[in-house]
């Protein structure tokens, strides 16, 4: 608020030229390019990536990051020593960042997040694997101590990720590697979860957020084509309508459609507009199927209308 008033205070005085104009105030920032758009992986596609990427040194660190939402920041820290493979659940502990500190972004970011069980032997299997080539390499192993180091045991950058993400995805078929991110793995998890009934309150727990707000609006996106749980709900609830009603559209009667259904079915009407005599037709605007009904059967129009009280 005091800012505010101080603002509009020099401001004001710049326009009377009581004190000297800043420049820089007359300017107008440019508006930027719009950001590139985060989008998730199918379930055929997360299955593709997780079993056709077996072959490549990165698929291990794409199997826990895909299974677990853990950030990439997040993973590029994970220390063995966090790792529990025999434990009962198996767990991570996702306690460390390459941030600033080596803390985690928020608080609660601080999470222990157990792993599916059959996944439980690709880290096994990876953990062997970096100890055979620390023994390999000697000297040269930096680092022995961090899950997913480069190849010379050194801690990975972004860089590193993004480049071994696309080389692993280069093994896909029908995913072009250029267009995926690795945090795109992040989106995934969370819209997995959603798309198979997972509330929106435990995804925010497991991805570390404060909130559900950031998990919904940024991360969550639709997977299914057409969202069917509304009608679903209403066929239910309606399911034992059986009376019939009616619409007069102006030049013809409609009846709704028995024992649940919600389409509209044209009527055979006599009235004077039409000479007196039976007719049937098929509406466009319903799509309907054509019906033919005895006039006497029907209730009477309302007064005004088109069709005249001759029903």
């Amino acid at each position: 608020m005091v800012r505010a008033c101080l603002n509009r205070s020099v401001r004001r005085a710049m326009a009377r030229d009581l004190v000297h104009p800043n420049v820089v105030a007359l300017c107008q920032v440019p508006r930027g390019r719009d950001g590139r758009t985060s989008k998730s992986l199918t379930p055929a596609q997360a299955r593709g990536v997780l079993t056709l990427t077996a072959a490549d040194p990165v698929h291990c660190y794409i199997v826990v990051s895909l299974l677990t939402g853990g950030r990439t920041e997040e993973l590029r820290e994970l220390r063995w020593e966090h790792v529990h493979l025999d434990a009962d659940p198996p767990h991570l502990e996702v306690w460390r960042s390459v941030r600033t500190g080596g803390d985690t972004m928020t608080k609660k970011s601080r999470r222990t997040l157990a792993l599916p069980k059959p996944e439980i032997q690709i880290p096994r299997t990876r953990r062997v694997a970096q100890l055979e080539r620390g023994l390999q390499t000697g000297q040269d192993w930096h680092d022995a101590a961090l899950a997913f180091p480069t190849a010379h045991g050194t801690a990975m950058d972004a860089a590193n990720v993004r480049r071994d993400f696309r080389r692993a995805l280069a093994l896909v078929p029908g995913i072009s590697p250029r267009e995926w991110t690795p945090r795109e793995r992040r989106h995934s998890f969370v819209s997995l979860l959603s798309d198979s009934g997972v509330t929106i309150e435990e995804i925010s727990r497991l991805v570390g957020h404060s909130g559900t707000h950031v998990t919904e609006l940024v991360y969550r996106k639709q997977l299914r084509p057409v969202i069917q749980t509304g009608a679903t709900a209403m066929n239910g609830i309606f399911s034992d309508r059986s009376e019939q009603a009616w619409l007069f559209s102006g030049t013809q009667w409609l009846v709704r459609c028995t024992g649940g259904g919600f389409g509209w079915d044209v009527c055979a009407a006599q009235s004077r507009f039409y000479g007196g005599r039976y007719w049937d037709r098929t509406s466009d605007l319903f799509r309907v199927r054509e019906a033919r009904y005895r006039c006497a059967n029907r209730p009477r129009p309302a007064a005004g209308s088109r069709g005249g009280d001759g029903i």
